[in-house]
Parts: C-alpha cells; structure tokens; sequence
C-alpha cells in the first residue's frame, strides 16, 4: 500500500467513527452540548436543538449568544447536577461537567432532560413494577387510626422512613405488618425502585433459597435454561419485605446473617459474588425472645434485623379503631345497632384486622340493609357471646371485667341492672335519679358515688349504654342475657 492509501484509510476510519458518533448522540433522548471553556459549541446533537427550538449551525457560536435567555454562563464555573431550570414554561434538568481534554484544553460538558420526560420515564416503570406485583400500594394515609397507640407508631415510622435502617416489625397476624412496610417504603427515598414482599412459611424449605438467592443455569435437576434471578437481585436499590421470618429454616437465617452484613449474594450454583444494595424490613407474629430461647431462631440475626423494632398491638388493645375501620372498610355504607357495637367491642379479634375486614366483607355482600343489626351479624360472632355467658364463661367474665379497680361488687351491678332494665320497659328515662328512687322504693338506699362507679363498670363490659343528655342508660341485648342466667 501506498503512504496515500493508508492516509485515505485512516481518514475513512475516522470519518465512520465521526458518523458512529454522531447517531450515537441523536439516539439520545436528552440534549448534550460540549462547549470550549468560553462556551463556544463544539458539539451537539439533535434532542438539544429540538429541546430549544434551534434551527441553524450553531457550531463555533457561542451557547449564550444563540440562548441568551437560558443564561447558560451561570452554570460555567463549576460542575452541577440535578438544577432546575425554566425556560420558556419548560422545565429542565441540567447536568454539567467540566472536561480536561488529553492536551490539557478544558471542556465544558452539558446535559439537558425535560422533566415531563422523565415523569413518563417514572410512570413507565411504577407501571412494569405493578405489572409484576414489585410496588408498593399503601401510605401512611391508608393506615385507618384513632387510637394514640398507632399515631405514636406511625409518627415514628415517619422518622424511620427518611433513614435505609432495617425494621423488625412484630405483632399478631392480620395486624397490618405488611401494609406498615409498604409505607415506609413509600416514604423512603426508595420509593421508585422496587418492592419485593416474600412469605417465609408459604414458600417450602426447598424452594425458599432459590427464590430469595437466586441460581445459575444447571445448579440442579429442574434449573431452567438460563438461571433465575433472586428477590434480593431484583429488589436491588429498593426494599424487600421477609414476612414471617420466624418460620425461616436455620441454614437459611445463616446465609440470610451473611447478605445483611456484606450486602453481597452468591447465586445457588455460582462463585461470583453480586453486590446490592436492599433496605431490609422483617416481620413475625411470633415472640422473637422466645425463638431465640427455643433454639428455632439464631441470636445474631436477631439483633441484625432488630436495629428499628416496630411492634402493631392487636386489635383487641386499640378499640378506639374499631368504629373507624368498620366504617372505612364498610364505606360508611351502613350504621350499626348498638347492641351489634357491644358485641363487636366485645369480641377478643384473633384475627385482628383481617377478622374485621373479613367481616365487613360479608356485611357489605349479604345484607342489603343499610342498618346492621345483630341478627345480620356472622353466627359464629353471636354464638361467642352465648358461650361467653357460659357458666365457665361468667366466672371469667365476673372475674376480669365486673370485679373493676372500683371494686363493684357482681350483686349491687345486677340490682342495678335491673333496675336499668325495668325503667326501659316502662319507657320511663333511666338517669341515676331515677335509679336511685326504685333502690329507695325496695328499702335498699344506694350512695350515688357507689352508683356512678356501678354505672361505669357495667357500661365497661358493654352491659349497658349510657347515653348523653337526659336520655340516661339503656340496657344492651348482652346485659339483657347476663340478667337471664342470674336471676
């Protein structure tokens, strides 16, 4: 080859770079600008102009001659990234470097994305993420609460939130675990990445390590072709939720100990390690203390998971939310006796929220009433007050709810229970006037403290209901059936 050949090659070369370049740029879908130090253009691609509405050569002009009402020179000293600008009602965000070319000249490198872009960017993958089931639904305000109990827990949260700190949340099944780990992570800086919830005791001992590591392709018989990857993979840069981690074989809280401590997974079947990076929040509805005492759960997992411990009371010790939650989950579609309220502020809820919801589910389908009674109420709901007025169950009853700090002695509330029962019959008000005269009338004076105190402890065990103003007390189909088996 002659000296002219190779000279007309390398040009060829360099002119096919020059063109790979210069598709590569106006592929982009953000604007670039390279200026010199001075902010003369050297390069630019098509999304910039377009960005700008800039129809002519703009190369070796100065950027802020052609924009002069971008006041671009403002941003010449010094790199920026993320700074919002305005210009002509469009939002921008700018990203600027500045560049030392190899012969010691300096660049200046800007790069230009329209928000409204960057929301449909968002929107886009916050809907693959639902399409996969890997997002959060619920916020802080979906959390139904009146009592201060959850506003102290949810205060809290708030605080943890804005932190990557792992959460240990316990509590009794159906008491909202998973819904409080949904929102702290939409309240982290998380928010947009995903949210990878995993059950410990539905998934079989066989399986569960594969799912949450992941494997490499022919680890074992039924691998797919290709490997798969973990719930700790895909939830990388946002947060997994392991509920029921109480239930979780011992091998695997060993391993598990590992990847909280060196953010890193080891595919099964595989030697590379994976760096992630995953906020942790673990659930259990069982005593952790006791696991740990019972050999079922290691100590230093304990303690790596419990660095934000949340516990969620059950429902039974927060029924200052019972109403609100009836309603919500109803849609304030019906209102309720008060007797079927004694009976749902009665009932001990084993199944905590969950038990309610399931209920008014089964309210809101089968009753086409828009007053909820308690024949309308599930059976089994109503057969527990019956087997709450067991004799078994009246001991109970006498002793843990009737015997109050007051010291109200079982027969002075059953005298006052019947009189409260005789004064509705006759439809005469039942105020504590009235309910003096009739133990006046038997030779049976009682003092009227002693009475408030009577009438506060049988309104407490939902025998009664007082009601404000002259309307007095009225006694509920509960203390109607207390009165039935003692007298």
């Amino acid at each position: 080859l002659s000296s002219n050949d190779g000279i007309i090659d390398n040009y060829n070369n360099l002119l096919e770079k020059t063109e790979e370049i210069d598709i590569l740029l106006n592929l982009s879908h953000d604007g670039v600008l390279l200026t010199d130090k001075e902010g003369k253009v050297l390069v630019s691609n098509k999304k910039f102009k377009k960005m700008f509405g800039i129809d002519k050569i703009i190369i070796d002009h100065y950027i802020h001659h052609v924009l002069p009402d971008l006041n671009i020179e403002n941003y010449y000293n010094g790199d920026f990234s993320d700074e919002l600008i305005n210009y002509k009602k469009k939002y921008i965000n700018l990203e600027k470097k500045d560049i030392t070319h190899f012969n010691n000249e300096n660049r200046m490198y800007f790069n230009f994305q329209e928000v409204t872009y960057i929301k449909k960017l968002e929107q886009n993958l916050t809907q693959k993420l639902r399409q996969k089931g890997q997002i959060a639904r619920y916020n802080f305000d979906d959390i139904v609460r009146r009592s201060k109990k959850m506003e102290t827990i949810i205060g809290i949260a708030h605080k943890i939130a804005e932190t990557d700190l792992t959460v240990f949340i316990t509590g009794e099944s159906g008491t909202g675990k998973e819904v409080l780990a949904q929102a702290i992570h939409n309240a982290s800086n998380r928010k947009n990445q995903p949210f990878i919830a995993i059950n410990g005791a539905a998934i079989p001992d066989n399986l569960l390590e594969s799912e949450l590591f992941g494997y490499v392709s022919g680890s074992f018989t039924g691998a797919l072709k290709g490997g798969k990857q973990g719930l700790f993979e895909k939830a990388n840069n946002g947060t997994i939720f392991l509920d029921e981690i109480g239930d979780m074989p011992k091998y695997l809280q060993s391993k598990l100990l590992r990847v909280l401590q060196e953010q890193q997974i080891t595919p099964i079947g595989s030697d590379k390690m994976i760096d992630i990076d995953v906020r942790v929040i673990a659930a259990t509805n069982k005593d952790p203390i006791k696991m740990i005492t019972d050999g079922d759960f290691r100590k230093d997992l304990f303690y790596r998971l419990n660095v934000f411990p949340i516990h969620l009371p059950p429902l039974r010790d927060r029924l200052e939310d019972l109403d609100a939650l009836l309603h919500y989950f109803t849609k304030n579609r019906f209102t309720f006796s008060e007797d079927s309220m004694a009976i749902f502020h009665n009932h001990d809820w084993p199944g905590n929220i969950r038990e309610l919801l399931n209920i008014s589910q089964y309210l809101s389908i089968l009753d086409d009433q828009s007053r909820v009674n308690v024949e309308a109420l599930p059976i089994y709901l109503t057969s527990c007050v019956h087997d709450h007025m067991s004799n078994k169950g009246y001991k109970r009853f006498e002793k843990e709810q009737l015997i109050l700090e007051e010291k109200t002695d079982l027969e002075t509330a059953l005298k006052v229970l019947e009189n409260i029962k005789l004064l509705n019959d006759i439809q005469k008000t039942a105020g504590r006037k009235h309910i003096l005269e009739l133990f006046k009338k038997k030779d049976d004076p009682l003092a009227e403290n002693y009475l408030k105190k009577t009438l506060s402890g049988l309104e407490s065990s939902r025998l009664i209901i007082i009601k404000k103003g002259r309307s007095g007390s009225h006694i509920t189909d509960l203390g109607k059936q207390f009165l039935e088996e003692f007298i």
